[in-house]
């Protein structure tokens, strides 16, 4: 099988604190995220290219430099 898994992250909304596991796209950064619970429209922190960098447990790939998120 040569097709890659698509890496996850768990993201906490600063809203209501409902975790969400959402992809993490390979190329570019997720602009904004709608949480599954409080239906809160979530932007990234000033200073953060990414709601995956500012409320997950991992950064997004194209904060970490690698097209996959590794170095």
């Amino acid at each position: 099988m040569t097709e890659k898994l698509m890496k996850t992250a768990k993201v906490k909304c600063p809203s209501c604190g409902h975790f969400d596991r959402l992809n993490i796209p390979r190329k570019g950064c997720l602009e904004f995220y709608e949480c599954s619970s409080c239906h809160e429209i979530i932007a990234s922190k000033q200073n953060e290219c990414c709601v995956i960098c500012s409320y997950s447990n991992i950064r997004c790939p194209v904060s970490i430099g690698g097209k996959d998120g590794r170095k």
